[in-house]
C-alpha cells in the first residue's frame, strides 16, 4: 500500500463509462479527421477523445482504415436517407433521384 491507497473516490471525481464505446469512437474519430485529417490523427488520440483505451478500438475496428471505412458507410446511409422518397415510400425513378439530390446539394452551398 501507498498514500494514494487511501485518497477516497466519489462519482464527482471518478470518469463516467463511456457507455457505447463504438459510437463514442466513431464521433470521437469524425471529430478529429475533420479538426486534423486522416494522415495527422493517430489511433490513440481517438482513443483518448472517445474515453477508451486504445486496446479497446481495436475490439471494434481493425485499425484506422477501417474506422474510416465506418464512418463513410454510417455517411453514406444518412445520406440516402435524407434523399425524398415517391409517395408511398417507393423508390424514386432515376431522373427524380438525380434531380432531388441536385436540389440537395444545391441547398448545402
Amino acid at each position: 500500500m501507498n498514500e494514494y491507497s487511501f485518497i477516497p473516490t466519489d462519482a464527482t471525481t471518478a470518469p463516467a463509462p463511456v457507455v457505447d464505446k463504438r459510437a463514442a469512437i466513431m464521433t470521437s474519430a469524425l471529430s478529429l479527421f475533420a479538426e486534423r485529417g486522416y494522415a495527422n490523427t493517430p489511433v490513440p488520440m481517438v482513443a483518448e477523445l472517445a474515453g477508451v483505451a486504445t486496446g479497446s478500438l481495436y475490439r471494434y475496428f481493425s485499425g484506422k482504415e477501417a474506422l474510416v471505412n465506418a464512418l463513410y458507410q454510417q455517411g453514406k446511409l444518412a445520406m440516402a436517407a435524407a434523399l425524398p422518397v415517391a409517395p408511398g415510400g417507393q423508390p424514386l425513378g432515376r431522373t427524380q433521384l438525380r434531380d432531388g439530390f441536385g436540389r440537395w446539394w444545391s441547398g448545402l452551398w
